[in-house]
C-alpha cells in the first residue's frame, strides 16, 4: 500500500493551468527549475501561503530586477539574452534552485530553434507551485518496488530507485477524443506491481485517476510523484483519467 509522502499527490490540490504562461511546477528540493522571461516584462514567481524568502542569491544581480513582496517574487531581466542563476531559502525550511532565461519578444511569432524553445510554450508571466501533502509521508522502503537499486552512498531515498520503462506500453490503448490530449499520458507502462504515467509539458497537468471496484464503485488511486513519474499502485484492466471537463478511458488488453 502507498502510505503517501512528499511525493504523493493529492487532488485537490492539483495544479490547474490556464494559460500556457502561468507555469505549475511540482515542489522538490531536489529540482533546478528553468524560467524563460521575457525582456522588459514583469513576471513573478508565487510560493505558498505565508511562505516569505529569507535569503536570495544570484549569480547575476546587475541583468536583473528583483523585488520580494509578500510570498511573491517579482522579476524583469534588464538585459537581451541574459541567463543566470538564483538560489532561494524560505521561512518555511524550502530551498529552491532556478535557471533564470531572458528571450526578446519574437514579434514574427515563430518558434526560435534554438534548444527547442518556443515562445508560446515556454514564456513565463507567473510560476506558482504545487506541494505535494507533506503529512501523508510515502515511506520507500514499504513500498515494495521492483526492480530497484540500493546505492549505498546516496543519501536522498528518492535516489535508491531505479524506475525502468518497458514494452508493458503496448498492453495499453488510450480511447481518447483529440481535444483531450492534455489528458492522455504520454508514457504508459506497467511492472506486474505498479502502472507508471508521465504527462506532457513535465507533468503540467496531472489529472485523476480512477478505477472501479468489485461493487462498480468509482475510486480514486492514491498517486505517488516520483522522479518525474506519476505511479499507482497495481496493474488494471480498465483506468479513467479525469481533469476539469477532460476524461480518458485506457484499457489494459492483456488482463
Amino acid at each position: 500500500m502507498f502510505n503517501g509522502s512528499a511525493y504523493a499527490i493529492n487532488r485537490v490540490d492539483n495544479p490547474i493551468t490556464v494559460d500556457s504562461r502561468i507555469k505549475t511546477f511540482v515542489y522538490s528540493n531536489n529540482e533546478i527549475y528553468n524560467v524563460v522571461f521575457n525582456y522588459g516584462y514583469h513576471s513573478y514567481i508565487e510560493f505558498s501561503k505565508g511562505e516569505t524568502i529569507k535569503m536570495l542569491a544570484m549569480g547575476n544581480n546587475v541583468g536583473w530586477k528583483v523585488k520580494p513582496v509578500d510570498n511573491k517574487l517579482f522579476i524583469m531581466p534588464l538585459e537581451k539574452n541574459g541567463k543566470t542563476n538564483m538560489l532561494i531559502e524560505t521561512n518555511k525550511g524550502r530551498s529552491y534552485a532556478f535557471d533564470l532565461i531572458c528571450r526578446s519578444t519574437n514579434e514574427s511569432g515563430d518558434d526560435n530553434d534554438e534548444a527547442g524553445y518556443s515562445e508560446l510554450r515556454d514564456l513565463a508571466y507567473i510560476v506558482r507551485f504545487y506541494y505535494p501533502k507533506t503529512e501523508e509521508d510515502f515511506k520507500l522502503e514499504q513500498a515494495n518496488l521492483p526492480d530497484i537499486s540500493i546505492l549505498s552512498t546516496v543519501q536522498d531515498p528518492k535516489k535508491h530507485v531505479v524506475i525502468k520503462p518497458n514494452n508493458t506500453s503496448d498492453h495499453y490503448v488510450i480511447n481518447t477524443k483529440s481535444e483531450n490530449k492534455k489528458t492522455s499520458p504520454v508514457e504508459l507502462f506497467d511492472d506486474g506491481k505498479l502502472t507508471y504515467f508521465k504527462f506532457s509539458n513535465n507533468n503540467q497537468i496531472i489529472p485523476q485517476v480512477y478505477i472501479y471496484n468489485h461493487l462498480n464503485k468509482k475510486i480514486p488511486c492514491k498517486m505517488l510523484l516520483l522522479q518525474d513519474y506519476v505511479i499507482i499502485e497495481g496493474v488494471h484492466k480498465n483506468l479513467y483519467l479525469e481533469y476539469k471537463s477532460e476524461s480518458v478511458k485506457i484499457t489494459n488488453k492483456k488482463l
